[in-house]
């Protein structure tokens, strides 16, 4: 079954579920990652350069989860991430998680 939802309230369900995650902030690493641990989701900051790496099975949950395409869901999580942070996300990029990313 289909729901119409405003864009508003899509938003707000996308952050709840992000929010619910419990994401933890690691410590940096010597790269100067800030590795954010949400269980079987990681998300990876680097300060430097403003880069935020978002693990592509977490893209996929929200994208099969709310029925978004790929790159909405990016922009979910980008903008959740920087309002939940306070750091702004100058580009965005992919963690695939069968490549080795230590923490």
């Amino acid at each position: 079954m289909k729901y119409i939802i405003s864009e508003h309230r899509l938003e707000r369900l996308v952050n709840k579920y992000l929010s619910s995650l419990g994401f933890t902030v690691g410590n940096d690493d010597a790269d100067g990652f800030d590795i954010m641990d949400g269980g079987s989701h990681v998300l990876a900051y680097r300060y430097d350069d403003e880069r935020l790496y978002i693990s592509t099975d977490l893209i996929r949950n929200i994208r099969n989860l709310f029925n978004l395409p790929q790159k909405e869901s990016m922009y979910h999580i980008r903008n959740w991430f920087q309002n939940e942070y306070e750091t702004r996300a100058k580009t965005v990029w992919l963690l695939f998680p069968d490549e080795p990313f230590t923490y």
